[in-house]
């Protein structure tokens, strides 16, 4: 989300919605704040190998607009986010009013749209009462999602693994400022995910792109000078619930990628 200077997009996830995703998209005005709708932005930092991010939205009876002063904003919500350049994963924790909520997901997107291996989950109060209870609810939770992710798994969980792990003493910081957040103000719990552009391109995420949109590895394949060979079949229809057909959902998010080639 920050510390980055590409631009970026972030898919918005509603938790108000039992067993659906809400989302919609906001562009990065800056490399350091997200303009979120209908009302508020985000302002993140870099954090060691993570990302902080401070979360603002409207006063009541105010409209909340980003300023070098914002005026008639509160700020709602506190996270730190872990997601590496080139592995499609996000992982958050995030302090709101209520509580803090962990979030596990990749950054690839099913045919109907949605992040694949989604999951938003709220810590007990004793697992959030220390830096080091919440690394050690956070990591077996992490453990438990990844090994469960069929996503991950292509990618190379224990290479994921390894790479979140090095994230401990961020993390710790990160918790001491989550933990000293005051007045929070109430708001309707989601957060952001970005899109995904590697600088570089593996066989492992092509099979992951591949496994997300629900078909098999080797559907794309990486070619020695690093160009993607893939071909799909343009005239199968969408489905009734409006769910890109395999091809759609692979193409929509590899044509992205450097080496990247329309099919023929």
């Amino acid at each position: 989300m920050v510390g980055r200077s590409r631009r970026r997009c972030s898919f918005l996830v509603s938790a108000s919605l039992a067993g659906t995703i809400a989302a919609g998209w906001t562009v990065v005005a800056r490399a350091d704040v997200v303009t979120s709708p209908p009302d508020g932005f985000a302002i993140a930092e870099p954090l060691g190998g993570l990302s902080l991010r401070r979360v603002y939205g409207s006063r009541p009876g105010r409209v909340c607009v980003f300023d070098r002063e914002p005026k008639g904003c509160s700020l709602q919500a506190v996270s730190a986010e872990w997601s590496p350049r080139n592995l499609p994963l996000a992982v958050t924790l995030e302090r709101r009013n209520t509580g803090f909520v962990v979030q596990f997901s990749t950054l690839l997107r099913t045919p109907r749209g949605f992040p694949a291996c989604y999951a938003r989950q709220r810590l007990a109060d004793s697992d959030a009462s220390s830096a080091a209870r919440v690394w050690a609810s956070v990591q077996s939770r992490f453990e438990t999602w990844s090994q469960a992710c069929d996503v991950v798994r292509a990618l190379g969980g224990d290479h994921a693994r390894s790479d979140f792990l090095s994230t401990r003493s961020d993390m710790s910081r990160a918790y001491q400022v989550l933990r000293a957040a005051r007045q929070l103000t109430p708001s309707e719990e989601g957060a952001g995910l970005d899109s995904f552009f590697p600088d570089r391109v593996t066989q492992p995420l092509l099979d992951a792109v591949a496994i997300a949109c629900g078909g098999s590895p080797g559907s794309a394949t990486l070619g020695p000078d690093d160009t993607i060979a893939w071909r799909f079949d343009q005239t199968v229809p969408y489905g009734p619930d409006g769910s890109r057909p395999f091809g759609v959902c692979v193409d929509d998010q590899i044509k992205y990628f450097p080496g990247y080639r329309p099919p023929d």
